[in-house]
């Protein structure tokens, strides 16, 4: 990976070097080596990086930028694979697009598309553009079946009826900039300027749009402080006593039992609350079994199957032994939802 100042839109080494610093600032640590650069993001926006960007979550994001510029029409991330092959073989600036053999080389990554596929693709483009007579009205006819693309006319020398209608442009624009009258500055336009800055107190203006959201609208994350999910398997309750009590120092997670109430409360409630619970409770079930692997698994002989079902069938044991477990939630119960 290559940077390519030349093409900012496409220099993908300079966002990846930005990307990287804001990532890491997010998790409250440096990355590790098992660690995924395009993490997944839950719905209440902890980042799990410890788990891969599922498929559905990069098309929805792709939705949710194109939307966010004004692109009506929907986009896959296969419109991004084959408008990059057109890209590098037909319309890059010249002297740097891609011969075929490049295209080849690079295409067919991703599952289900082949590189065959691919050169049908970009052949079929092609001819439709050569073939074409879109350009007849033009000035200058592009003249795309006389060589790839009309390269052609790049490199080949102005002919007068091209700088005469350029020139005429230039001048035309500039007479139109210098016919525009200067804008005035109302009166109650200042005023209102001025009062803006008399009450900031500072002698700056403060924009009415650029104030921050009230904080009561926000909900603050605080970077670093998420619970891993737990892996799947016979043992994955294991994990969750071990995050109880011990943590995980590779990922810097802290032991549960020992965060500050403000990791678990409050507006980090809706993050880590529910987890933080149900870590405690797999805990303390395990403690009242005197720590013994065999009368867990004895007891709770479904606890492999996920994690929902364990806390389930423990609640169930506690209501049966009259132990009232769990917090209340603005509802008025614990839902007990977890992301594992």
């Amino acid at each position: 990976m290559y940077p390519q100042p030349d093409l900012p839109a496409l220099d993908m080494h300079n966002f990846l070097l930005t990307w990287i610093p804001f990532y890491e600032l997010c998790i409250g640590r440096k990355l590790q080596p098992d660690d995924y650069i395009f993490p997944y993001i839950a719905s209440n926006g902890v980042i799990h990086p410890d788990r891969e960007m599922t498929l559905q979550m990069c098309r929805n994001f792709i939705t949710e930028f194109t939307e966010g510029v004004g692109l009506k029409k929907t986009y896959t991330t296969h419109s991004f694979r084959r408008g990059g092959a057109q890209y590098r073989f037909m319309f890059a600036p010249l002297g740097k697009r891609w011969s075929l053999n490049i295209v080849r080389w690079w295409g067919g990554w991703a599952t289900g598309e082949h590189v065959d596929t691919l050169m049908k693709y970009l052949t079929d483009s092609l001819q439709s553009y050569e073939t074409g007579h879109g350009d007849a009205l033009c000035p200058v006819p592009l003249e795309a079946d006389k060589s790839f693309m009309g390269d052609h006319l790049l490199v080949r020398p102005v002919v007068t009826e091209e700088f005469c209608a350029v020139t005429s442009q230039i001048i035309t624009h500039l007479n139109k900039l210098s016919l525009t009258p200067p804008t005035c500055v109302c009166a109650h336009g200042s005023q209102g300027v001025l009062n803006s800055m008399a009450s900031s107190g500072s002698g700056h203006y403060e924009s009415p749009i650029s104030k921050p959201m009230p904080l009561s609208e926000r909900v603050e994350i605080i970077p670093g402080v998420v619970i891993p999910n737990l892996k799947k398997g016979d043992k994955a309750w294991l994990d969750a006593v071990r995050q109880w009590e011990h943590g995980d120092p590779v990922k810097g997670l802290t032991p549960l039992r020992d965060w500050p109430r403000e990791w678990y409360s409050g507006g980090m409630r809706k993050v880590t609350g529910s987890k933080r619970s149900q870590r405690k409770l797999i805990f303390d079930e395990y403690e009242r079994l005197e720590r013994s692997e065999a009368e867990f698994a004895k007891l709770y002989p479904d606890a492999h199957k996920h994690i929902s079902t364990l806390i389930l069938a423990i609640r169930g044991t506690n209501k049966t032994r009259g132990v009232i477990m769990g917090r209340r939630s603005k509802r008025g119960v614990d839902s007990g939802a977890d992301s594992d």
